[in-house]
């Protein structure tokens, strides 16, 4: 798996460990970069693309998450009624 990078595409309220991996030989932010940039225009629903390394151990480390800046983050019910009751106070 030397030089390979696993990509985890995720859409709001997704964790990462929950996003769907594809592989990839991307070797650098740079072409990540460019990769994130096609992929949100491919698909504006996409909230985070995360790009880790994996060495030929299977050990891995991030090479860079994007976050989609079009993409609206889902605000929590808690943080909504957080919200009224200061209003009504």
């Amino acid at each position: 798996m030397s030089g390979t990078t696993e990509i985890y595409i995720c859409y709001p309220g997704q964790a990462i460990k929950e996003g769907k991996c594809e592989y990839s030989n991307i070797q650098s932010r740079m072409e990540a970069d460019g990769d994130a940039a096609r992929r949100f225009a491919d698909d504006p629903k996409i909230a985070k693309i995360a790009y880790y390394k994996v060495n030929d151990d299977g050990d891995f480390k991030i090479l860079c998450t994007k976050e989609n800046a079009n993409v609206k983050k889902p605000v929590s019910y808690t943080h909504l009624r957080a919200h009224e009751t200061s209003l009504h106070l």
